[in-house]
């Protein structure tokens, strides 16, 4: 599901992204790496996530994603894991995609 399915844009302020995906049980997958204010991904993350919270996926590389089959299949195999084995995962903020690399 994209932003604008949600009747969201790409100007949508993180801190409202972050909080819809809770409240509807939707994983957020981003690049989004910054702590730019307090509307900020990171900040919103630290400042309202409990030990209940989904955790934002965010991509180490986006590049990498799409100038590597290798490093594509890595986070396609890290993504899997994360959404296969949800419970452990809860209340820990953010998580890189891929955990590991080089393959």
């Amino acid at each position: 599901m994209l932003l604008e399915d949600l009747g969201l844009t790409h100007r949508t302020k993180d801190h409202i992204i972050w909080r819809l995906c809770q409240e509807r049980g939707f994983y957020l997958l981003t690049a989004n790496r910054n702590n730019d204010g307090d509307d900020s991904l990171e900040a919103t993350i630290r400042r309202e996530g409990t030990i209940s919270s989904l955790p934002v996926l965010t991509l180490a590389d986006p590049n990498g994603t799409l100038s590597s089959p290798a490093y594509l299949d890595a986070v396609a195999n890290s993504l899997l894991d994360y959404l296969l084995y949800q419970e452990p995962f809860r209340g820990t903020g953010r998580l890189f995609l891929p955990t590991k690399w080089p393959v």
